[in-house]
């Protein structure tokens, strides 16, 4: 399964805003170059900031990083990699209550956004996570070929499982490095 840009970029989003354990809101700019996983360069200059096996980075150092890298692109007259798409995802994070923001302050993880299911960032992007084109569906169970589909109870199954799998999965789970694709 592959994402679409707007789910991997909230999830990336929600995952980083978890971690982030800083009183100072982030601003949209500021989220949009720590995401920028695209640009080698941005890439390179944050990389060893993340320490993927801790629960909290050095957030002092990681804004830091990122003013620089922002000061750095806006003195060169290079464009903030994708600021448009990272402003409409980080919209529709606030519209389903899982960011709060505040004009000229910037973002931060609700406290729904800490508990909010995989599966849930999922559908609200409209990811449709079934193993065969007819179990893409949301209620695949009135698919009208199931009584002489011989694949279809393995793909439903496979896909009420992975959905199951995901529904137990949290933001907080993926950011902490705690979860686990065993059954719950």
């Amino acid at each position: 399964m592959q994402l679409q840009d707007d789910t991997y970029r909230a999830i990336e989003l929600l995952r980083f805003l978890r971690r982030a354990t800083s009183q100072t809101p982030w601003t949209m700019s500021e989220l949009a170059i720590v995401i920028a996983v695209e640009d080698i360069e941005i890439t390179s200059r944050l990389a060893p900031l993340f320490q993927l096996n801790e629960n909290i980075e050095d957030n002092d150092m990681i804004r830091s990083t990122v003013r620089d890298i922002l000061h750095d692109r806006k003195r060169q007259g290079r464009p903030i990699p994708s600021l448009e798409a990272v402003k409409r995802t980080l919209q529709e994070l606030n519209r389903k209550g899982w960011v709060e923001a505040r004009r000229g302050r910037g973002f931060w993880l609700s406290n729904e956004g800490h508990q909010v299911a995989l599966l849930d960032v999922l559908d609200a992007f409209g990811e449709d996570i079934g193993t065969a084109k007819c179990c893409k569906q949301r209620h695949p169970f009135n698919c009208p070929y199931r009584k002489v589909c011989r694949p279809y109870k393995f793909h439903y199954q496979l896909s009420s499982h992975l959905r199951s799998l995901m529904k137990g999965i949290t933001i907080e789970d993926i950011a902490l490095g705690r979860w686990s694709l065993e059954r719950r």
